[in-house]
């Protein structure tokens, strides 16, 4: 009898609730504290409170607050080779990866518009892509480009990500998906501390 679509293995809530265990006890060995990410009715959510120390591994405006990045590759510990995308200047000897900006200055491994990238870089060899975009049109403002269409980034990652790679998006706001090409498994919310935005990190799996 023909499996169902409901019920195949990569939709599977007992595969993901124990894919989130694994890396939520890697997370706490890691950084040796609670991950603060709970797995309910099979599906892990969380919330980062990242504290009152606005400090960062670099000086540059917009780059991963506090030790955000520390904690996403203690998630996910399994992956191979990780993009920045959307990089800025990133501490790659935290988060070992390629990068990608539109900045020339950055001497990014991919200095391209994310928005003409597809068929020039390969997406398809990255497991994991962390990416960090301006959030809105002020932002974008302060890094001299323009705003991104985050849709069609999103369909380039749709057709160029390999099944089983994971996109961890950090955002206001959470792309508009579809449930065929991709599996929402990690929602966490971002907190850096009294009077700054609160974002998401929506940590999608490609089917």
């Amino acid at each position: 009898m023909p499996t169902s679509r409901a019920s195949s293995p990569r939709n599977s809530p007992i595969l993901t609730a124990h894919s989130g265990r694994r890396r939520i006890a890697n997370f706490e060995r890691v950084i040796g504290r609670p991950s603060y990410i709970a797995v309910q009715g099979g599906w892990p959510f969380g919330y980062w409170l990242m504290g009152n120390d606005h400090s960062r591994d670099v000086d540059y405006r917009g780059a991963y607050p506090g030790d955000y990045c520390k904690r996403v590759r203690a998630l996910f510990f399994d992956k191979k080779r990780a993009l920045h995308l959307f990089s800025g200047a990133v501490n790659l000897e935290e988060f070992p990866g390629d990068t990608l900006d539109v900045n020339p200055e950055l001497h990014s491994t991919w200095c391209i518009n994310v928005h003409q990238s597809q068929g020039v870089v390969p997406y398809h060899t990255y497991d994991l892509v962390m990416a960090d975009p301006p959030y809105t049109t002020e932002d974008a403002e302060h890094y001299g480009t323009p705003m991104i269409q985050r849709q069609v980034v999103y369909r380039i990652l749709t057709k160029t990500m390999a099944p089983g790679a994971h996109l961890v998006w950090l955002d206001q706001m959470r792309l508009v998906h579809s449930n065929k090409h991709w599996k929402l498994e990690y929602p966490i919310a971002i907190d850096c501390s009294t009077n700054r935005r609160i974002r998401s990190a929506i940590v999608y799996r490609k089917l």
